[in-house]
């Protein structure tokens, strides 16, 4: 009973998302709109219930430090869909999601898309940057700021991950783990023809 009892925590934990206490209360919808013409895409992109384009927020730029030194923009990547993925190292639902995250970076950078870790560093930045090397993850990683949480509605729960068309603006919000099929749909539905 005792490994049943175990087991059925472990699964809510890897299907929800992991609790972050000290994150800021709001809710989990970017600031700031903007309305932009439709695309080809966008019957495809809002059948998986991604925002349509006349209805999504842009996403709030940043400049962060990276985990391998130095610092990049959010809109550096102007052009590219961009997965931002709000995940620490403690967190078990964030870990099932980055092999799916190395594979779809693996498979769509050439085409167009850029996988992004804003990690909250709870346990400091030398376990982040020892965890993305000891994971060989193969996209940049940010340290999230108090700033930027709030800018992004205060996440709450993690693995939250943002997904932001060409244009810049959050077509789509995930709150827990999601398979990386969905990702992909997600993905291919946003990339340009």
């Amino acid at each position: 009973m005792k490994y049943l009892m175990t087991f059925a925590l472990s699964a809510v934990l890897i299907f929800t998302g992991c609790s972050k206490g000290d994150a800021k209360t709001g809710d989990n919808t970017p600031q700031g709109t903007q309305t932009a013409q439709t695309t080809a895409n966008d019957d495809a992109a809002t059948a998986l219930g991604l925002l349509p384009v006349d209805k999504a927020p842009m996403a709030p730029d940043w400049e962060l430090e990276k985990a391998d030194g130095g610092t990049m923009k959010l809109s550096d990547y102007r052009g590219k869909v961009v997965v931002l993925d709000f995940w620490d190292t403690w967190c078990p639902p964030c870990k099932a999601e980055i092999p799916g995250f190395i594979e779809l970076q693996n498979e769509y950078a050439d085409k167009g898309l850029v996988i992004i870790g804003g990690a909250f560093a709870n346990e400091g930045p030398d376990a982040v940057r020892k965890f993305v090397a000891d994971w060989k993850m193969n996209y940049p990683v940010v340290f999230i700021t108090p700033e930027v949480n709030a800018a992004y509605g205060g996440i709450r729960s993690i693995p939250t991950t943002f997904v932001i068309d060409t244009e810049g603006r959050a077509r789509g919000m995930h709150v827990g783990y999601a398979e990386k099929s969905v990702f992909e749909a997600e993905i291919k539905a946003l990339l340009p023809n």
